[in-house]
């Protein structure tokens, strides 16, 4: 890797290339904002020691192996895993290959920053796997974002925010890796629930209908439904059904009584309830704006 990443300085503990970027404070509350980015080329000597930094870090293995201390804990940093923790924690990370470890890594804020890390590390923890081409894509998005700064590119804010938005993205849709040895053979299993969802949405359905339409258990189904759709399967189904309810309020005549029945909610109550938890407004409110009036 240090044959074709340029690096700016050394010591003892290795050779890296490091950029810094002084962010406006007003922008974090829209962008992800740059803190810091670089790579670095690590020898056995190389360690970093570390608390109460306000920022995220993403960090992608590139070659060799190091470890992260965490909350009492061991994680293995390798180049078929990603690294995204809140920097606040006490926490250490160090290389433990034969090689030379070498990493690249960005720290970031953001108004979203928080939420994206929390979803994860709820999952999967602070180490995530992902394919090897999503590693691969993350890791030029940071090199990316290097080499943005270094030619003191006048619209960087912008652009690294748009590069950090689309690495959080990639990892958030293939973090499903994670949770199944093959993602491939995980993804038919909760598509066949979806479909199981589409074809009887209009019935009562259980959380035991759903995954043994998927085959699985009902708890592993659940963890991995949510990991692949960002939603519960109850959650889904209910987002499914009101998608419909939408639909026929706009486009039908029928009473919210009768779109009630019709997608599956035996109680209207408790479906004007649940529209209006998801649209924070009734479903008569919801027809009033959605269905042209003559002038």
């Amino acid at each position: 890797m240090d044959q074709y990443l340029p690096f700016e300085a050394s010591s003892e503990h290795g050779k890296w290339t490091i950029i810094f970027h002084t962010y406006n404070a007003e922008n974090s509350s829209m962008f992800f904002c740059v803190d810091n980015a670089g790579y670095h080329l690590c020898y056995p000597s190389y360690r970093i020691k570390r608390r109460n930094y306000n920022t995220y870090l993403l960090l992608v293995t590139l070659k060799g192996r190091g470890e992260l201390l965490l909350d009492g804990r061991t994680y293995g940093l390798t180049p078929q895993t990603a690294l995204l923790m809140d920097c606040v924690s006490p926490h250490e990370y160090y290389p433990v290959s034969p090689e030379p470890w070498c990493f690249a890594w960005i720290h970031f804020l953001g108004s979203s920053a928080g939420e994206i890390y929390r979803h994860l590390a709820q999952q999967l923890g602070p180490v995530i796997r992902l394919p090897d081409d999503t590693m691969s894509q993350l890791a030029e998005d940071i090199l990316h974002i290097i080499h943005l700064k270094q030619e003191e590119d006048i619209q960087f804010d912008l652009k690294a925010s748009r590069i950090l938005s689309n690495s959080l993205h990639d990892i958030l849709l293939h973090s499903s890796y994670a949770l199944s040895s093959s993602a491939e053979s995980a993804q038919p299993s909760i598509a066949s629930a979806v479909e199981f969802i589409k074809q009887n949405y209009n019935q009562e359905i259980s959380l035991d209908d759903m995954a043994a339409a998927a085959h699985l258990s009902k708890y592993y189904f659940t963890k991995l439904f949510k990991s692949i759709t960002g939603y519960t399967p109850y959650e889904y189904l209910t987002k499914y059904r009101i998608d419909k309810a939408k639909f026929l309020l706009c486009y039908s005549r029928d009473s919210v009584s009768e779109i009630s029945q019709a997608v599956g909610f035996h109680n209207t109550n408790s479906f004007i309830t649940c529209f209006k938890n998801f649209e924070e407004t009734t479903p008569h409110q919801f027809r009033k704006t959605c269905v042209p009036t003559s002038s």
